[in-house]
């Protein structure tokens, strides 16, 4: 500590170049001296160093070292904080988050850990082993299930037509034949010549008389032949029927 001597005399009074307030402060103060010599003690107890070497060299240097991030073995470190730094790899996220697929989308997306992920897109088709169907149509779905036989349409439909007494043309020889619109009661296609046509029905109305007529003029229709046609059908009976009738018939 040359400095500190040349302005402390062998008493511990200060003198030139302090100011006269700084040399009173210093005179006046005791231990000041003694603090001195501990700090001076101290400081010559430690090493100067004579010469230096990085951990990524093998020979030391003398004099003028200039230390740089690459000799001592850390060229791949930046001075960027943990916060800002993308990582390369990592083991676990430090705050976990969720992550959903989305079944109805294939479009790509991005996920940077920031936050919840609930769009995560789905591609290809799940087999059979794993519950899919390991198809991509609703056709080729039905044959990996071994449905490849069946069709996605109601089977029957019902249909209806009105027969009535002054309609009936022929006679006991050659037969009777009537031919009436016939329409869908449930929804179902309009009729046509292909279809076929189950037994005949018809629907009481909780009166004696009309229900006991209905059902003889019913079962000369069911002993009959129904023809469809485009929207009607064509009925040929044996007998003449007495009286009116509303016939139902499921159709496909």
């Amino acid at each position: 500590m040359p400095y500190i001597r040349k302005l402390i005399d062998s008493s511990g009074k200060a003198f030139y170049p302090i100011t006269t307030s700084d040399a009173v402060a210093v005179a006046t103060n005791k231990s000041l001296k003694t603090k001195l010599s501990e700090i001076e003690a101290q400081i010559s107890g430690i090493a100067t160093p004579t010469r230096v070497k990085g951990s990524a060299e093998t020979v030391y240097r003398t004099g003028d070292v200039n230390l740089t991030p690459t000799n001592l073995g850390l060229g791949n470190v930046d001075n960027t904080h943990d916060n800002a730094k993308n990582v390369l790899s990592a083991t676990k996220l430090t705050t976990p988050r969720s992550l959903k697929t989305k079944l109805d989308s294939t479009t790509a997306v991005t996920f940077d850990g920031s936050g919840a992920q609930d769009a995560i897109p789905v591609t290809g088709t799940l087999p059979l082993t794993n519950g899919g169907t390991g198809a991509t149509t609703a056709a080729a779905a039905r044959t990996n299930l071994g449905l490849g036989n069946v069709e996605n349409i109601k089977q029957l439909h019902l249909y209806a037509a009105t027969l009535t007494v002054a309609a009936w043309k022929g006679d006991d020889s050659a037969g009777y034949t009537q031919t009436a619109t016939c329409t869908t009661q449930d929804g179902g296609p309009a009729v046509t010549a292909t279809m076929q046509f189950g037994i005949p029905m018809a629907r009481p109305t909780g009166v004696r008389e009309t229900d006991s007529a209905l059902r003889d003029a019913l079962q000369i229709v069911n002993s009959g032949v129904v023809t469809p046609g485009a929207g009607n059908v064509t009925v040929k009976v044996w007998e003449k029927p007495a009286s009116d009738i509303q016939v139902f018939w499921y159709a496909r």
